[in-house]
């Protein structure tokens, strides 16, 4: 149920921010879907949009492959992603007042690069990288930040990171990792 309610807020986010809906029904909407109980009633949230903003129902029979998107989402709360995980080539983070934090310092790579989607409405993202990842960022904060704090590249990269996306009264800020010591 809880994958249904992300791609839920997901279709909802991508609908607000294509002018689908106003903010006072997009907020509306992401209530409704934070308290919904059964799968119908996240279903009736986005039934008036396009099929291509509509959630997809999961197919129990599909594999689920190292390769696909992940999506990582905050909604009035906070999602944090740090300690041993695999990072897959395509990540989605999402905060609605809420705040997500993942941290790079100790995962695995699938791949030498990865590129995180970044979505923030009235929330915000924190990134955390080691000197062994490359950053690109490309963001735009609208009445909110989308910035990198680092003060250079690393100087030997193993990694790259790209993240791109926006931030709506919110931010997403992107900092190196403390070194021990």
């Amino acid at each position: 149920m809880e994958h249904l309610r992300e791609r839920t807020v997901e279709s909802l986010q991508d609908a607000f921010e294509q002018g689908v809906m106003t903010l006072e029904e997009y907020e509306e909407r992401i209530s409704l879907a934070t308290t919904a109980s059964t799968e119908a009633e996240l279903n009736v949230l986005t039934a008036d949009m396009s099929e291509a903003l509509a959630p997809i129902s999961p197919n129990p029979m599909t594999p689920q492959s190292a390769y696909e998107s992940r999506v990582m989402t905050a909604v009035f709360g906070s999602c944090d992603q740090k300690g041993f995980w695999t990072v897959v080539p395509r990540l989605k983070a999402r905060s609605v007042f809420g705040q997500v934090q993942l941290d790079f310092t100790q995962v695995e790579w699938v791949e030498d690069h990865a590129q995180i989607d970044c979505k923030v409405v009235f929330g915000s993202i924190r990134i955390v990288v080691p000197d062994t990842v490359q950053i690109e960022c490309n963001g735009i904060g609208i009445f909110g930040e989308f910035n990198s704090k680092l003060k250079r590249d690393s100087k030997t990269p193993t990694h790259r990171l790209r993240i791109s996306g926006h931030a709506f009264f919110g931010s997403v800020e992107i900092v190196r990792a403390k070194k021990k010591g």
